[in-house]
Formats: C-alpha cells, structure tokens, sequence
C-alpha cells in the first residue's frame, strides 16, 4: 500500500488512511474466523449494497488478499486480483467490530 500521505487504493476503492498493523495473535483470531463455517450466514439474502467502510489487506509472501469490510450490511467481500467473492458475517459481527477497531479509530 501507499503510505498515509499518498493515498492508493485496495480493490479499485480510494482509501483514506492506512490503520496499524496487525498483531500476528490477531491476525490468527481473523484467519480462524475466515476459515470457520460458522462465521457465516449462508442463508440470509440481504437487500443492502456492499459498499465497503474498512479494508484489511493480508499478505503470504508475494501475494496478498483484501477483505473489504462493511458493518452497514455486515458483509465482507475476500478479492484477490478481480475475483472476489462477497459473503455475509453476522454470527462474528462483534468480533469483527473488534478486530477493526484495534486497526481503525471508529466512530
């Protein structure tokens, strides 16, 4: 990513301020919540728009991952390259909210 004075952008959207890094204990709790069935709601149809408040990007070596975040429909989107696929995090909205918020000043 840009640096803070330097905005770039994260899946085609502008971002406005890079957060902190990552703890590695939080990075963990995000990629067990991601890989966990339950953290899903594969059921619900929702009839909101994703439009994405916060960005995570992930990085394995050369490449990386952006999980763009929106609380207003709590739906995250995971986009790698043009590919992404959006899916809906109710059941760990709270520990969602939580995560971002050690990266993100929320209002």
């Amino acid at each position: 990513m840009s640096d803070a004075g330097n905005p770039g952008t994260v899946s085609g959207y502008v971002w406005k301020a890079r957060g902190a890094d990552l703890a590695p204990a939080v990075v963990a709790d995000l990629k067990k919540m991601m890989l966990d069935g339950t953290s899903y709601d594969f059921d619900m149809a929702k009839k909101c728009v994703m439009v994405p408040e916060f960005a995570l990007r992930l990085h394995a070596g050369l490449r990386h991952l952006d999980v763009l975040i929106s609380f207003s429909c709590n739906t995250w989107t995971f986009q790698v390259g043009r590919d992404g696929r959006l899916e809906d995090f109710d059941p760990v909205a709270g520990r969602m909210k939580a995560i971002v918020e050690t990266v993100f000043r929320m209002d």
